[in-house]
């Protein structure tokens, strides 16, 4: 189904998931009827939109998101360790 972005956050979100190669996104005051529908029957049957959310899930799933906001945090704070007082490392995460 492709994404029919409405306003807010919509736009960003359906052009990151467009951009992903997740979907398509059909402009809802953009496009004329035919081509909304066209776009909602080619999402489901194209393969590739499948494909592309398999891999990248695999890729997220493959993570330590955890470890990895911790490392980030930790990087941060050597890099602009002048910037406030310094958050303690939460080992119990």
């Amino acid at each position: 189904m492709p994404l029919v972005p409405m306003g807010r956050d919509q736009p960003g979100v359906a052009a990151r998931a467009e951009a992903l190669g997740f979907t398509s996104v059909a402009h809802r005051d953009h496009l004329p009827e035919d081509a909304k529908r066209s776009a909602i029957s080619e999402v489901p049957q194209n393969p590739k939109y499948m494909d592309n959310s398999r891999s990248y899930d695999e890729r997220l799933q493959a993570r330590n998101s955890v470890a990895d906001a911790c490392a980030l945090i930790e990087e941060i704070q050597r890099a602009m360790p002048t910037c406030g007082k310094k958050l303690e490392t939460v080992d119990r995460l």
